[in-house]
């Protein structure tokens, strides 16, 4: 199978971004970008709303690969939706060779030229806070094995 070009969205059912997610994954599709898309809760709990059963129908309407990541007790749902997008690379159809992913938030629309960058980019990484310094690791080691040059900043590391 050949190179696919995908971006790994998330959200929680806080309507301020869950609004984004078709609109959002439409316009990485336009780029040709595969969206996958991970939705924090239960498929019922988004299907019982009205609003944010518009969003996962619309979603899916527009080619969004939807996942949903459950609840964990004691970690807000929006830290969930966070961290979870660093996982992408671990789907079983996921070809960790072979594949190009791209990480973004679900309330940021792709319309500047730069979007789309190419396999021998460098990557310029910031860890997601103090918490999420062990779930990062992920994701420099992916990109070490993928031989893509990266670099990685961090506000607090003195």
């Amino acid at each position: 199978m050949g190179i696919v070009n995908r971006v790994v969205l998330s959200s929680d059912k806080n309507l301020d971004y869950a609004f984004y997610a078709p609109l959002v994954s439409r316009a990485w599709a336009n780029r040709g970008y595969q969206p996958l898309l991970f939705l924090v809760g239960t498929a019922e709990e988004w299907l019982a709303d009205p609003r944010l059963r518009l969003a996962l129908q619309r979603s899916r309407e527009v080619g969004a690969e939807i996942y949903f990541p459950q609840k964990r007790e004691g970690v807000r749902t929006s830290t969930i939706a966070q961290c979870v997008r660093l996982f992408g690379a671990t789907l079983p159809h996921i070809e960790v060779c072979n594949d190009y992913l791209l990480t973004s938030d679900v309330d940021m629309i792709p319309i500047g030229p730069w979007v789309g960058g190419k396999r021998d980019d460098q990557a310029y990484l910031s860890v997601p806070g103090q918490r999420g310094v062990w779930l990062f690791v992920l994701l420099a080691s992916i990109l070490r094995l993928r031989g893509i040059e990266h670099w990685v900043h961090h506000h607090s590391f003195r």
